[in-house]
């Protein structure tokens, strides 16, 4: 999956793994929008439509899962990370990949090509 061109947005919690996300994302050429809360992200979303979201579960023990569910609303695929190992998404949400925490970039691209 190239990401050459895409508009990604990224909602990752720690300050210091957001920047390498968004350092990994941006040399595949995406154009990255890095947030820290949910109420960022989504107003984010109300500026702009992405063609990606990666969204960490657990922001600052906020779920993101209403986070996803205005994703889904807007048609904008996503990829959840956590750092927690193996979690049990809501039943609406199960078939969504989930990338484990520290972020590697192949396993990023092989779940952005799932879901795009």
């Amino acid at each position: 999956m190239n990401l050459a061109g895409k508009r990604v947005l990224l909602v990752e919690d720690e300050v210091i793994i957001g920047f390498a996300l968004d350092d990994m994302i941006s040399d595949e050429g995406a154009q990255t929008t890095l947030v820290a809360s949910r109420a960022d992200a989504e107003r984010a979303l109300a500026e702009t439509d992405y063609d990606l979201a990666i969204i960490d579960v657990n922001l600052n023990g906020d779920l993101s899962y209403p986070l996803a569910d205005v994703l889904t609303q807007k048609g904008c695929p996503f990829i959840f990370a956590t750092g927690y190992g193996n979690v049990t998404h809501p039943d609406r949400f199960a078939q969504v990949p989930t990338v484990g925490k520290p972020y590697n970039l192949t396993t990023i691209m092989q779940a952005t090509t799932e879901v795009l």
